[in-house]
C-alpha cells in the first residue's frame, strides 16, 4: 500500500522518494505538501490515513492516532 502510495505521489509530482513501501521521511514530507495544496488550511491531525484515502480509495490502511 505505501509503495502505491509512494507511485502515486511521486507521478503527481510530489517527490515521495524512492518506492520502497517504507514510510519515511521523504514520502512523509511528499505526503505534507500533497496536503497542503490539496486542502490548505486543514488541521495535521488525520494527514496519513486521509492523503491515502484520496490517494488510493478505500484499500488504504487505517492507522492509529500514533502512527500505527
Amino acid at each position: 500500500m505505501i509503495r502505491t502510495l509512494q507511485e502515486n505521489l511521486n507521478k503527481l509530482g510530489y517527490d515521495a522518494g524512492r518506492e520502497d513501501g517504507i514510510l519515511g521521511t521523504q514520502t512523509h514530507r511528499a505526503l505534507k505538501r500533497y496536503r497542503a495544496k490539496q486542502a490548505p488550511g486543514a488541521s495535521e491531525s488525520g494527514t496519513i490515513e486521509r492523503v491515502l484515502q484520496e490517494t488510493l480509495g478505500n484499500d488504504a490502511p487505517h492507522f492509529r492516532s500514533d502512527g500505527c
